[in-house]
């Protein structure tokens, strides 16, 4: 390993009069690195934090390394043979719950390909997860679990090779990572915070920066507890190429939120306070700096969290000591170097219980690592640790609850809380939060993971399990582990019952039946169980409670219990009888055809072929004559009930709509329809009311069709039609003989359809014997009273039909006809 000396303190920068506490650079002889990240954990588990850092030197050469803190002011590189990177950002997380620090890095290479990395600590150092993540450079990394199960999810944002932005959530299974269905919106060039803002229990996400529209905006993701995420509207102004960080500072239990960054040209630095997680209010301003740099920590050890920012403010490179004054944060004016594009952490290097101070980036001529030692010679006492812990199971779900510890410098609500939970005594490895639990130092400086006094984890399979819980104040100082709890995960258990026998008697078992399970059966609240095998047989005579507790191998106790029902009675309704008419159709069976019981019912029907289902419950049927049923009732194969029931079939009434006749246009005609005691004329047009008459007259307007429907005392009806035709026609005859034999005494018109007539009779000598002025006016062969001579006389017609054509019979207005005596 190359080893990094440390050498004399090089400057001390005075804090103002009202301080005593002084910081000094420390020439550990780092890489100086700019658009880089950081971050400090104890990774070989020897009680010191350790540097992870990547960026650019001021060769423009690359590097990421790991730097083992060598508990005398020094650094060793590891020599990790990671690539490369800048312009990305780092997160040190226990991914498999083994107690040793893991890291996920995202940045850009020498060849400008954005990276996403995740690399496990192993016994022979680090080596890459091969499950390869979207690469995305210029964003961010933030570690969530998000579904509560134990494992540390992946949240990163930032460009791809494309030049596309994301924002990518990857579920950790457990044995790799992947990509969840949850959607953000694709940022760069930001920043992300992942905290329970709303103390819910669940972590929810804030980010800002540049979206896809390379517009600046901010966004808040509120954990709906089911998976998802809800978006929800804020006062936050959006920003980018800055940071957001949050903390307590006002100490009532949520995070508040520190922005920094530029948006259209103005840039901003601002504080927001916490309304309960519901929405923000900007609280104070600061000295603008983009391109900032900024972490949090009680650095003066007064128990309130504290303030290092830095960034370019115009053309300068500025950076910012500002200390909480009740719940204010006021700059001390300690002449810090400034750097901007880079990032700052709080960690206590030199275990001497102080926070020191760690900012890589660029400063105003080349690239530094600065790490700034606290002289100060306060001290801050550890808090307590939780008590009255409890634990409630539900199903696969184990809710932790405990009373706050307490802080001799911090406010109670100011506190957070690290929550471990294992399969055996004192280990981790179902929740690991980077904590000793046999001495509660923290393997990585932040505060608690947790900040309320409550914890749901998910997904949890049967079993025993362990779990502690323990404070964390402003100044990552850390509580022991309350004493360690255990409890049981048992899923509930639910008892089936099936009807034998016709549902005279009930096999009980019940769910999730495991080896080693010792079941007790109890009935009607006896103390003596009946029985202790799986499975429990019992008469269904009465109604019985019955109680099931099962004593598992593993410890746990589930019990349950159900009320098995008495057989009841069934209850048959066949329908009763019908009467229907012929061709008709009628439903039997009832609504419902068998009630009561409490198994299925099934149904046979015999009596006739006319049916249409013979084992349904209400089958329809339209048997020809009268016809007797029978419904034949079973449960399982057990015939409860027969029983019988009568369809009469009455015949159809002989309705007669009558003859057809034939009209003119105009006319009235006669329809007489029998048969039946009751009729309905259809259609209406032409029929003149009532149309419920035997007798109704009719005038169309073109020949039609009328139906009568018939009813007869059943009520059986039967419909029958009469053709109505419609006509404009004449005849006049060629011959007649008036001899009074009541044959052909008269001349006459006939026809239909005939709105005026004149007809003029001439014998051959061309005198005019008679005139006819209708159809009903004839002439008996007498002119001016005396009979006229048998012979040939002639006819002349004038007129029109109804439809205004001019009368002509045979296409003829005049013609001749005999009279014979």
């Amino acid at each position: 390993m190359v080893r990094f000396f440390a050498g004399a303190i090089l400057v001390l920068f005075a804090f103002n009069s009202s301080y005593s506490q002084q910081f000094s650079i420390v020439n550990d002889e780092l890489p100086d690195v700019g658009d880089g990240a950081s971050a400090w954990a104890d990774i070989n588990g020897d009680g010191w934090s350790d540097l992870v850092l990547f960026g650019i030197q001021a060769n423009n050469t690359k590097i990421t390394d790991v730097f083992f803190n060598d508990t005398d002011g020094t650094f060793s590189s590891m020599g990790s043979g990671f690539p490369g990177l800048s312009n990305g950002d780092i997160a040190i997380v226990d991914f498999n719950n083994d107690g040793k620090p893991d890291i996920v890095i995202t940045g850009v290479d020498d060849s400008n390909n954005p990276l996403s990395l995740i690399y496990y600590y192993g016994q022979s150092g680090f080596y890459l997860l091969s499950h390869t993540l979207t690469g995305l450079g210029f964003g961010n990394i933030e570690v969530i679990d998000f579904n509560n199960d134990g494992l540390k999810d992946v949240l990163i944002s930032g460009v791809d090779e494309e030049g596309e932005r994301h924002t990518l959530l990857y579920q950790n299974t457990g044995d790799n990572f992947e990509e969840s269905n949850v959607l953000f919106e694709g940022m760069s060039q930001g920043d992300i915070v992942v905290v329970d803002f709303n103390k819910d229990g669940w972590e929810d996400v804030l980010m800002n920066g540049l979206d896809n529209n390379n517009q600046p905006r901010s966004y808040y993701y509120l954990n709906d507890g089911k998976g998802g995420f809800t978006l929800t509207s804020t006062s936050l102004i959006g920003l980018s190429n800055g940071n957001i960080k949050a903390a307590d500072i006002n100490e009532d239990g949520f995070p508040d939120v520190w922005i920094s960054g530029t948006r259209y040209g103005n840039d901003y630095t601002q504080l927001y306070i916490n309304n309960d997680g519901v929405n923000f209010t900007l609280f104070q301003n600061f000295d603008e700096a983009t391109l900032s740099n900024a972490a949090f920590g009680d650095y003066n050890q007064d128990g309130h969290i504290d303030l290092y920012y830095g960034g370019l403010n115009g053309q300068d490179f500025n950076a910012y000591l500002l200390r909480n004054n009740n719940g204010q944060l006021l700059d001390t004016s300690t002449p810090l170097a400034g750097i901007i594009s880079g990032e700052a952490n709080w960690v206590d290097f030199d275990n001497d219980g102080r926070l020191d101070l760690f900012v890589t980036g660029y400063s105003i001529n080349s690239p530094i690592s600065n790490v700034y030692h606290n002289n100060s010679s306060e001290s801050n006492s550890n808090p307590t640790a939780p008590s009255a812990l409890q634990v409630g199971v539900v199903a696969d779900t184990a809710r932790f609850s405990w009373v706050a510890g307490s802080d001799v410098e911090s406010a109670v609500d100011g506190l957070t809380y690290n929550l471990y939970v294992g399969s055996q005594p004192g280990i981790q490895d179902i929740k690991s939060p980077l904590s000793d639990n046999s001495t509660g130092t923290l393997l990585s400086p932040d505060m608690g993971e947790i900040t309320g006094l409550a914890y749901d984890l998910n997904s949890l399979e049967e079993g025993l399990y362990y779990w502690g819980v323990q404070t964390v104040d402003q100044s990552y100082n850390s509580s022991s582990f309350a004493q360690e709890q255990s409890f049981y995960v048992c899923y509930d258990i639910k008892i089936t019952a099936k009807r034998i026998d016709c549902g005279e008697r009930v096999i009980l078992s019940y769910s999730d039946k495991q080896a080693g399970d010792s079941p007790s059966w109890y009935m009607n609240g006896s103390s003596l169980p009946i029985s202790n095998e799986d499975t429990l047989t019992i008469d269904a005579a009465n109604a019985s409670l019955i109680n099931l507790t099962v004593n598992r191998a593993l410890g746990c106790i589930v019990e349950t219990s159900i009320e098995v029902e008495a057989n009841p009675e069934t209850v048959i309704n066949s329908g009763g009888d019908k009467v229907i008419c012929l061709g008709d159709t009628v439903q039997l069976g009832g609504s419902p055809t068998a009630s009561g019981g409490l198994l299925p019912y099934h149904y046979e029907w015999e009596g006739s072929d006319a049916i249409s289902d013979k084992e349904a419950a209400n089958p329809n049927v339209w048997p020809s004559v009268n016809t007797t049923y029978t419904l034949k009732t079973y449960i399982e194969d057990c015939l409860i009930d027969s029983t019988g029931l009568t369809v009469a079939v009455n015949p159809l009434p002989e309705v007669e709509a009558g003859n057809d006749i034939a009209i003119g246009l105009n006319e009235v005609g006669i329809l007489n329809a029998s048969g039946a005691i009751e009729y309905q004329w259809s259609p209406e047009e032409g029929l003149h009311s009532p149309f419920d008459n035997a007798y109704v007259e009719v005038s169309p307007q073109v020949s039609s069709y009328y139906y009568v429907r018939g009813t007869d005392n059943n009520g059986c009806s039967l419909t029958d039609s009469v053709l109505v035709k419609v006509n404009a026609e004449i005849f006049i005859p060629n011959y007649f003989s008036p001899d009074g034999d009541g044959n052909n005494d008269v001349f006459k018109v006939y026809g239909i359809g005939i709105e005026s007539v004149k007809l003029e009779i001439f014998n051959l000598q061309g005198k005019r014997l008679a005139t006819i002025n209708s159809e009903d006016d004839q002439w008996d062969g007498v002119s001016s009273g005396e009979e006229q001579p048998s012979g040939v006389y002639m006819w002349k017609i004038q007129g029109n039909y109804y439809d205004g054509r001019p009368l002509n019979y045979k296409n003829k207005q005049q013609g001749t006809f005999r009279l014979a005596r």
